[in-house]
Order: structure tokens, then C-alpha cells, then sequence
């Protein structure tokens, strides 16, 4: 099932004429909340104030390129308890991961 805001963002991408960034397609959608993009490796991210908590993190078609223990642990400092979390990549090899 497709939500109303897919569908919202889907419109909103089709009338653009170049690539919209994920900044342009979700600053429709926030309302009063803010949006911070950190285009860096996970592994390399620092956090860019003392008591920085995400609430979202997002690691789209990457995340089989990543040292996985270094970016899941960056995930676990940097988000809240409550965070919601997407990270998706091709499988690089068989059998368990790390």
C-alpha cells in the first residue's frame, strides 16, 4: 500500500524538471520540524554539536559498501531511542554478517 505522502512525493518529482534533492521533496512534508542531510560516510560521521540525536537515519542503497559494525555503532550514538532507521544494500557475499 502506497502512503498519501508517497504518492505526494512521487507528484511532486514527476513536475520537476531535474532530480529533485531529498531536501526539496521533504521540506513540503515537514511542516515545523527541521531536516539536516549529512552527505558522509557513516563510519566517518561526527556528530556536529555535543547532545546531537537523530531521530531519523537513512543509509539508502549503501549500506552493503560500509564497515557495518562502524556504522551501526555510529547509528547507536547519534539516534534517540526512538528513532526510526533504513539501511539497505546489495548482500555481498553469503553466509552470516558481522
Amino acid at each position: 500500500m502506497i502512503s498519501r505522502d508517497t504518492r505526494e512525493l512521487r507528484a511532486l518529482a514527476a513536475r520537476s524538471p531535474r532530480r529533485p534533492t531529498a531536501s526539496e521533496l521533504l521540506r513540503p512534508l515537514l511542516g515545523q520540524s527541521t531536516a539536516a542531510f549529512h552527505a558522509v560516510a557513516a563510519e566517518e560521521f561526527t556528530a556536529p554539536f555535543n547532545d546531537y540525536k537523530a531521530d531519523l537515519l537513512t543509509c539508502a542503497r549503501a549500506f552493503h559498501w560500509m564497515d557495518r559494525s562502524a556504522a551501526l555503532a555510529m547509528a547507536d550514538r547519534v539516534t534517540t531511542l526512538e528513532a526510526a532507521t533504513e539501511a539497505s544494500g546489495h548482500t555481498r557475499r553469503s553466509g552470516p554478517r558481522p
